[in-house]
């Protein structure tokens, strides 16, 4: 209940603040590169794993339980995993193929953000994929809490540093915020039992059923996808402040 407010607090803080500005399209542009496949995946493990977690439930012992999903919140999270770890080395090339039509002042704070942003959303990413796995174990207070707290960092962040770092406070807020909700579900995740470090465990048959699940979703979470990156590529080249418009609209 009490995120609605906040976000609205943080969209009027961040509008007064910032405005749709140059280096607000850069932080926009660079959030959605490093968020778009983790977001994407993270509805595909809750559509596709979860029930498959929740069949699996009735027949595996606990041990074998965790490693089944241990083995899938892991084959899911790879993949998201090397694509950020590609752009901490070379989101410069993303930026520069995908925002073309961004002006070059643009373009090079986009870059800086992506790198800045990057390790937090591989933290953001793997908070998503555990999010309905407690939500499956029925501890929900955690997974409830993280919106929440995610924008008081924004909103702290943008308060103490927006003097000093201008649209780069976001930043610190958006690393701030996964910094403290992945040890928070965590800490949760393995006190309660619904995390364990035990081996993988592979059920005969598990490959070809979740490729035989998973397809239709992840072309429906892609297209859906590409046409947010549409709207996002058509604004780079228009005026500066475009996509920051686009965002607010949202």
């Amino acid at each position: 209940i009490a995120t609605k407010p906040l976000g609205l607090l943080s969209q009027t803080l961040i509008a007064g603040y910032f405005g749709a500005s140059g280096n607000f399209d850069a932080y926009n542009f660079a959030l959605f590169l490093v968020t778009f496949l983790g977001l994407t995946v993270s509805r595909v493990f809750s559509t596709v794993a979860i029930p498959l977690i929740l069949k699996e439930k009735k027949c595996l012992s606990q041990d074998h339980l965790a490693g089944y999903q241990n083995f899938l919140i892991t084959i899911f999270f790879l993949p998201v995993l090397a694509l950020l770890v590609w752009l901490i080395f070379y989101g410069e090339v993303a930026v520069s193929i995908v925002g073309a039509k961004l002006p070059l002042e643009t373009q090079a704070s986009a870059y800086r953000f992506v790198r800045l942003m990057a390790v937090p959303a591989i933290l953001m990413s793997f908070v998503s994929i555990l999010n309905p796995i407690l939500n499956l174990n029925k501890r929900y207070r955690v997974p409830a809490s993280l919106p929440a707290i995610h924008v008081l960092c924004i909103i702290f962040s943008v308060l103490v540093f927006h003097g000093r770092l201008d649209v780069f406070s976001l930043a610190v807020g958006f690393a701030l915020s996964y910094s403290i909700q992945t040890p928070l579900i965590l800490f949760q995740g393995f006190r309660t039992g619904s995390l364990k470090f035990v081996p993988f465990y592979i059920p005969r048959g598990t490959i070809s059923i979740l490729a035989g699940l998973s397809w239709m979703i992840v072309l429906t979470q892609t297209v859906l996808m590409f046409n947010t990156f549409v709207d996002k590529w058509f604004a780079t080249g228009l005026e500066a402040g475009s996509i920051s418009s686009l965002t607010y609209s949202m």
